[in-house]
């Protein structure tokens, strides 16, 4: 997921032409706080949106909290500019999130309007359950690192910002919050969303060792702030062809199988092998790697 300041026209120049999954335009945190700026912002996004080609899978637009003065105007421009998936910043439980569905349901009844949630406080986190029973237009969840470590009264954020590096926090300051995000959003079938930080966004080996982790604890994908990182994420998060060709002999070795497993030439083959094989399959599939 690229995020695009909505403030910034030459990036929402650029934005139809972005090949990431997800291009997110941001009204909240890189609009600055002033009724003109954010309303300066909604007007260009709009009309960003009005672009009919764009190389992205899915457009979706960041607004103001529901908290904030912004709310209802960003949320009427952005579904009359045809927007469907909608990221939410600052909730502060289920209630909030409940609240936001209602007003979804008033401006576009029986429109299929999806939520990304931005988990950024802990009042969010401890309701993630409630809101995974009670939600009905959330479709994934976000981790929002620098706001819940601010939330939280973390001396991480400010460590890092002293040492020059705002792009890092302590990972285990937000460790609970990642594992919980993955936990719920895989027990509801919604996405998970990293914010994967490096102290340098010009070094890819830091940032390659960075996405490997966060592939590996479950994340679907990232947000990422830099053009120039979409095609290392897109490359980290993709099934390689080492792996391609393992999950289809592991397929085809199971679906032959009469037992439960299989010890031949030393390896078993068990019913989870079978259905990671099956996940990458589907997942390079998906996104047209495979052969």
């Amino acid at each position: 997921m690229l995020l695009v300041p909505g403030g910034n026209r030459r990036m929402l120049e650029k934005a139809p032409g972005l090949d990431a999954d997800v291009v997110i335009l941001d009204l909240e945190d890189t609009v600055p706080v002033t009724d003109r700026s954010k309303a300066e912002a909604r007007d260009a996004v709009v009309a960003a949106l009005a672009d009919g080609v764009w190389a992205c899978r899915e457009r979706a637009v960041r607004i103001n909290g529901p908290h904030t003065d912004w709310f209802e105007a960003d949320l009427e421009a952005v579904l009359g500019a045809g927007i469907t998936t909608i990221v939410l910043p600052h909730t502060y439980g289920v209630e909030d999130v409940l609240q936001v569905e209602t007003a979804l349901a008033a401006q576009r009844p029986g429109a299929e309007i999806d939520l990304v949630l931005s988990v950024e406080t802990p009042g969010l986190l401890l309701d993630l359950e409630e809101v995974g029973r009670r939600a009905r237009c959330v479709r994934g969840l976000a981790v929002a690192p620098n706001d819940y470590c601010l939330e939280t009264g973390s001396s991480a954020l400010l460590t890092a910002l002293v040492a020059g590096r705002p792009g890092v926090v302590v990972d285990e300051q937000i460790s609970w919050l990642r594992l919980k995000v993955i936990a719920v959003a895989k027990a509801r079938g919604w996405s998970a969303f990293d914010a994967v930080m490096v102290a340098d966004p010009r070094d890819p080996e830091a940032l390659r060792s960075a996405l490997e982790r966060s592939r590996g604890l479950g994340f679907d994908g990232t947000a990422v702030m830099h053009p120039s990182h979409v095609g290392l994420v897109n490359e980290v998060f993709s099934p390689t062809n080492t792996e391609i060709d393992w999950a289809k002999a592991v397929a085809a070795r199971y679906e032959g199988l009469t037992g439960g497993g299989d010890q031949s030439d030393g390896v078993p083959v068990l019913r989870q092998h079978y259905e990671v094989a099956c996940r990458t399959l589907a997942l390079a599939d998906a996104i047209g790697t495979a052969a």
